[in-house]
């Protein structure tokens, strides 16, 4: 069950991870892999963090956080799915991680949007002074956005938590739904990677090329 400690540090990892996404200081700190698989490792169970954070990166391969794009959050969302997998009691709770961190990403990606339409309307008031050139009202309009961006990191990684602490006691008796789960999971992250890969590499020639790829990968791996 979800310690005390173990919450406080998975909220305060959340909260790094969500602002890194746009705010500061986007080193990559929220891509699905680092993200989940540091909250594993902080957990103590770092290769169920490596196995979601994984599978949550197929499907995040084909999201580019540019400008107002609207992307789902996979970043808090690791962290919570790592967080479930780990203490849900199955012998194979990779599938319900990932699923969880699905759904939650959507929520992360929703509450972008409230912080993007809140730092606009800030703007907007302050337009006068930063037409002015006020150097201080736009040094405080940067701060509060980054405030509101940890704030908001802050709460979706908490309400993923709470509802993992909730509803933790009564997954025990469906364990058996796993494997299942697992299986969805991978084929969904595979056709994700697929047709994300696929869609960035533009014309026939890099299509080419990423097939050749591919099937070189496949019989490397085979042969391993």
């Amino acid at each position: 069950m979800l310690q005390p400690v173990a919450i406080g540090t998975l909220l305060i990892w959340g909260t790094i991870v969500g602002v890194d996404l746009v705010s500061f200081p986007q080193a990559m700190l929220n891509r699905p892999i680092v993200a989940a698989s540091v909250a594993g490792f902080l957990i103590g169970d770092l290769d169920t963090g490596l196995r979601i954070g994984m599978l949550l990166e197929c499907f995040a391969l084909d999201v580019i956080p540019i400008g107002a794009t609207r992307y789902p959050d996979y970043g808090p969302a690791g962290v919570v799915g790592t967080a479930v997998a780990s203490f849900a009691g199955w012998q194979d709770p990779t599938g319900l991680g990932v699923m969880v961190a699905l759904l939650l990403a959507l929520v992360g990606g929703r509450s972008m949007e409230i912080v993007r339409r809140l730092n606009g309307s800030l703007a907007r008031v302050a337009a006068p002074a930063l037409a002015a050139g006020d150097a201080a009202v736009l040094a405080r309009l940067q701060r509060t956005g980054i405030l509101a961006d940890a704030m908001r990191s802050l709460l979706v990684t908490a309400a993923g938590l709470a509802m993992a602490w909730l509803v933790l006691p009564w997954l025990g008796a469906l364990g058996d739904a796993g494997r299942a789960l697992r299986l969805v999971a991978v084929a969904g992250a595979l056709v994700a990677a697929i047709t994300g890969a696929t869609r960035r590499a533009g014309g026939a020639a890099p299509r080419a090329l990423f097939g050749l790829g591919v099937a070189a990968g496949g019989i490397l791996a085979w042969l391993a």
